[in-house]
């Protein structure tokens, strides 16, 4: 991770989701907070770890979606291979967030309390090793 001239982290973002417009929601609600760069956005299949090789992001930011089934599977089978830069989850159920921990997430937020800024300190706090947990659970 880089640190700007002005002492302020600049954050590289990959953007993970099964759904392509809560993607490209999160891109926008991104592109609008100064220090962070999205350098992509992919689902959550096996074109995210050519992604991560190819884009070097600092953190991902993974929308887990309503049914976090698929979404648990994958994380669990990527970060097993220790290939992964720190995830921050988008999740819509608190029930979801040991479960999201423990096959890895080192963020764990509800969908809908995230703005664009405590979301881009959830994702600088991630990549510094620190663990996030939405006040709200």
């Amino acid at each position: 991770m880089a640190i700007r001239v002005d002492g302020h982290f600049e954050i590289r973002v990959l953007i993970v989701s099964a759904n392509p417009l809560a993607r490209i929601g999160l891109v926008t609600l991104l592109e609008s907070v100064s220090g962070c760069e999205v350098v992509g956005q992919v689902a959550g299949d096996a074109a995210l770890l050519q992604a991560v090789e190819r884009l070097n992001p600092d953190a991902l930011l993974w929308d887990m979606g309503w049914d976090t089934s698929a979404s648990l599977e994958s994380l669990n089978d990527l970060t097993a291979s220790d290939l992964l830069p720190p995830v921050v989850a988008l999740l819509a159920n608190p029930d979801d967030f040991a479960e999201t921990q423990a096959a890895g997430a080192m963020g764990l937020l509800l969908q809908e309390h995230t703005a664009s800024e405590p979301l881009v300190a959830a994702l600088v706090a991630a990549a510094q090793g620190l663990i996030v947990i939405d006040p709200a659970a």
